[in-house]
């Protein structure tokens, strides 16, 4: 995995300030397997993320004007995604490192140290029907203070589900490529406004399909907002038959 060394450099913590009690060899086993599984998600997200940004950079040089436009926007969006990995790769520590004493060389601020307070990406829903050719693989909240039900984010993405269908049945119309993956992220603002609605990333390549799939997701309603803030979700979607 090439992208390994990047997440090997992300993950360097200082050494405890004190000595701390052996663990036990079962449980550390168990919690290696859980971290290693954790890791991996993220690295496969990481390596896709990098495939993308490069291909993105070198389109910003074509020929065609749209085209360069489509790339710089990709790029902008794929820079997010990194920001989305830096906060799952944090998920990726243990509750009990992350209670653990550390001698801190350089303590972060501002929004970095609103990201460090908040180690996990809670999971909304997992494996879960959308469509009659989508399935959500993974819904997370990712960002922001608010507090909102799952159950109302769940109703949100679906108020899009019809419309994720058509783009879909559009794709497969137009003789494009008939299965891939998309993510979606948004932010659910008070009184369930859906603002800042983009495709963060896709492996179909077909502007067309994902231009359609982000008109989707832009017009979701929620039915309630979040209390005490906004709050960001991030969903990968997979669009083909049997999802």
């Amino acid at each position: 995995m090439r992208a390994l060394p990047i997440l090997s450099a992300l993950l360097l913590f200082p050494s405890l300030a004190a000595a701390q009690d052996p663990p036990d060899p079962a449980e550390a086993r168990s919690s290696a397997a859980r971290t290693i599984d954790c890791l991996e998600r993220v690295n496969g997200d990481l390596e896709t993320t990098m495939r993308l940004l490069r291909d993105a950079a070198r389109q910003t040089r074509s020929s065609n004007a749209q085209a360069r436009t489509d790339a710089a926007q990709m790029v902008v969006s794929l820079q997010q995604r990194v920001a989305d990995l830096s906060r799952a790769l944090k998920s990726c520590v243990p509750e009990e490192a992350q209670l653990n004493p550390r001698t801190v060389v350089q303590e972060p601020t501002g929004n970095e140290a609103s990201v460090r307070e908040a180690n996990d990406i809670p999971s909304v829903e997992e494996n879960s029907p959308l469509g009659r050719n989508v399935r959500v693989l993974v819904g997370q909240r990712v960002d922001g203070t608010g507090t909102i039900d799952d159950a109302v984010v769940k109703r949100t993405v679906r108020s899009a589900s019809d419309r994720l269908d058509r783009c879909y049945a559009q794709l497969v119309d137009r003789g494009a490529l008939t299965t891939g993956e998309a993510r979606l992220v948004f932010t659910i603002r008070g009184r369930g406004r859906v603002r800042n609605v983009r495709l963060a990333e896709s492996s179909i390549d077909n502007r067309r399909f994902q231009r359609c799939v982000e008109r989707a997701g832009q017009r979701m309603r929620a039915a309630s907002g979040p209390r005490g803030g906004e709050a960001r979700f991030s969903y990968r979607l997979r669009f083909g038959p049997g999802s």
